[in-house]
């Protein structure tokens, strides 16, 4: 009993945001805070700027675009992610310059001035994966007259890459059911593209799915985790290769959510694992302190609000 007992209280401890709505600011945020925490320091060489860059190209081939036109001859490069993630596209405006424009749904990032450009090409510069993206990037160094390099051909646990890439087009959620009171965590890759996911599978497993839009006829595909040992080997990646978007604020609560689901089955007290339960879905959704967060941002930017 007195083992359960305190079980509990660290688990209440724990899950008790640490800021509140008096202590948020724009320099201050629980976003800023959480962020700096997963950010490699930009200026410093050797295997933690080969990580970055590779961050950087897997967020590129997820949610990137890279365009040649008569208006920006040597290119144009934009990365458009939710609101939240404004911080992480911030953090890629210190090192390569542009600009960075919100909204209340979204946030884009966008560079156009030739020296920005051309650093940045030559960081993700062979490892770009996309198809699409890969015939892009080509186009704007050639132009640029940057030896065109090629990724290697297979994806290894040991690469920044999918760190990048989730954080464009990953999700992590907790699925409930009202009726049967059941809790799931889900990770989630989609993309158009199967044969990346495949690879994804390979190192991780999970279960591949194919969405088909009857409308147009056009396949996506997704890359499902729920197995406990699955989605554990994923936080593990992630510890060495920290996602930079919002979703690592759960991300750092996977452990917490596992210890939690076997502490509330061993509890009899329903109202006890109620309060449990909400108290780490307030950690987990963080809605307070984003309403406040987003609210200072729009008032800061005003001038940039798309």
């Amino acid at each position: 009993f007195w083992e359960q007992t305190n079980k509990v209280k660290k688990l209440l401890a724990v899950t008790n945001p640490q800021v509140t709505k008096r202590e948020i600011g724009v320099g201050t945020s629980e976003t800023k805070r959480l962020l700096l925490q997963s950010t490699i320091n930009l200026s410093c060489g050797g295997q933690d700027r080969v990580n970055w860059n590779k961050w950087l190209a897997g967020l590129l081939d997820s949610c990137g675009n890279i365009m040649l036109s008569k208006k920006y001859v040597y290119g144009n490069i934009e990365i458009k992610l939710p609101f939240k993630d404004h911080e992480c596209l911030e953090t890629i405006k210190t090192k390569y310059g542009g600009s960075v424009k919100v909204s209340r749904t979204s946030t884009r990032y966008r560079l156009k001035h030739h020296e920005g450009l051309k650093k940045l090409l030559e960081d993700i510069n062979g490892h770009i994966r996309v198809p699409v993206r890969v015939k892009q990037v080509n186009a704007v160094c050639e132009k640029n007259k940057i030896e065109i390099k090629q990724p290697d051909k297979e994806l290894s646990f040991d690469s920044a890459w999918i760190s990048g890439f989730f954080d464009g087009v990953g999700t992590i959620v907790i699925n409930q059911t009202r009726l049967e009171n059941k809790k799931q965590l889900v990770i989630t890759f989609n993309q158009k593209n199967m044969q990346l996911l495949l690879m994804l599978q390979r190192i991780f497993r999970g279960k591949l799915y194919i969405n088909t839009n009857k409308q147009s006829g056009k396949y996506k595909y997704a890359l499902y985790f729920t197995m406990k040992e699955e989605i554990l080997q994923l936080a593990e990646y992630f510890k060495t290769y920290p996602s930079r978007s919002d979703k690592h604020k759960r991300i750092l609560l996977i452990e917490q959510y596992f210890e939690m689901q076997l502490l509330m089955n061993s509890i009899m007290d329903n109202q006890l694992v109620e309060k449990l339960w909400k108290t780490f879905m307030i950690r987990w959704e963080y809605q307070e302190i984003d309403e406040v967060h987003s609210g200072e941002i729009l008032k800061q930017k005003s001038g940039t609000i798309l």
